[in-house]
């Protein structure tokens, strides 16, 4: 009988999906773009283009982790502390505009296509 391994569909019996995170991608794109397909689910758009506009908070978060390791940089002067905290400043800069910047595109989205059911 053998072994079980991992099959194509994802699990050990076949039973998963891979084309979940390539339509998650296509969705982000048609939301970021503005520009829905004909064929696609109007409320996976939607609700692809609320996460989009939900995740602002995100940016408070990754701030205070920022702000902890750039306090330990001053507090305990140390070389690892500085590159650490440097990273972490770069990466929430980063990160920041991104987010933001995609939050501003799934309001915009909703915006532009109350048809769709956004708000």
């Amino acid at each position: 009988m053998g072994i079980p391994g991992p099959t194509r569909g994802g699990g050990l019996h076949g039973d998963g999906d891979f084309t979940a995170e390539p339509h998650r991608r296509r969705l982000a794109r048609q939301v970021r773009r503005g520009t829905p397909e004909a064929d696609e689910d109007p409320a996976l758009l939607v609700e692809t283009a609320r996460q989009f506009s939900d995740q602002r908070w995100f940016v408070v978060l990754v701030a205070g982790l920022a702000m902890t390791s750039v306090g330990q940089a001053f507090l305990g002067f140390a070389p690892f502390f500085a590159v650490i905290g440097g990273l972490l400043l770069l990466i929430w800069t980063v990160l920041s505009v991104s987010v933001l910047r995609n939050a501003r595109r799934g309001e915009a989205f909703l915006r532009d296509h109350p048809d769709l059911g956004g708000r």
